[in-house]
């Protein structure tokens, strides 16, 4: 359990392309994500990703958290990825969340781009 207020708040979001199994593809990036919400414009990349899951998610303020983070129904379609270089393939899309340095949550989503984008 979390205990609220939550001022300590870190994501690590990663690309797997299958090739033989799921390997390491272009970005394997972590945030503080009190500091994204402060200044968004600062880590694009970052942005990239809270774009494709910010209409399903409570995910959408500055630290302190008093509340449960919540994603949900989220449905990964091509074109939530048309700002990514991505050519043809199978693709997971890993996403940890972590409190005060403790691992809190993992999302695994798997999508398959029929054409480049």
């Amino acid at each position: 359990m979390w205990q609220l207020p939550v001022n300590n708040i870190s994501i690590n979001l990663s690309l797997f392309k299958k090739l033989n199994g799921y390997r390491p593809f272009l970005y394997n990036f972590s945030v503080d994500m009190c500091k994204f919400f402060k200044n968004p414009k600062k880590y694009p990349f970052v942005q990239l990703y809270h774009h494709i899951i910010v209409n399903e998610s409570n995910i959408n303020h500055t630290c302190p958290y008093n509340h449960d983070l919540i994603v949900k129904d989220v449905f990964l379609h091509e074109s939530k990825f048309k700002n990514l270089p991505l050519p043809r393939g199978e693709y997971r899309f890993d996403l940890k969340v972590s409190a005060y340095n403790d691992l809190k949550g993992e999302i695994k989503a798997y999508i398959d781009i029929s054409s480049d984008l």
